[in-house]
């Protein structure tokens, strides 16, 4: 299960997307698509657009979402804030250490000063 990197930073494919679902939920879509995908997208998603967009979003994009979500809108957003969103997307979801793409075993970890870093796989 991976994320296709030929979704970021094309707003196109976005609002391709976007044009598929219903009226009331395009602008959840959209924010969420963004947040995922766009390296100047938004650092924060309100939940109520999550919850909105997730029916909308493919299994990998589902797990994903979770990952910078609490580091960016819930406990760890003191802690780890934007950077962690911003290092998860450079690094397109994939382990930096070895490239594994799976987002089943690939996940943020975080060193000293309160910075998340890298996403790194269980394997490495």
């Amino acid at each position: 299960m991976q994320i296709d990197t030929s979704n970021f930073n094309d707003r196109l494919a976005i609002e391709e997307r976007v044009s598929l679902v219903e009226d009331t939920a395009r602008g959840a879509l959209r924010t969420a698509l963004s947040y995922l995908y766009l390296d100047d997208g938004p650092t924060n998603l309100p939940r109520a657009r999550i919850q909105a967009a997730i029916a909308h979003l493919d299994p990998a994009e589902n797990i994903v979402m979770r990952w910078p979500f609490t580091r960016t809108n819930g406990s760890g957003r003191r802690s780890y804030g934007k950077d962690a969103l911003h290092a998860a997307r450079r690094s397109r979801y994939q382990c930096e250490t070895c490239g594994m793409a799976d987002v089943r075993g690939a996940g943020p970890t975080s060193m000293r000063y309160r910075q998340m870093v890298a996403l790194r796989c269980t394997v490495t």
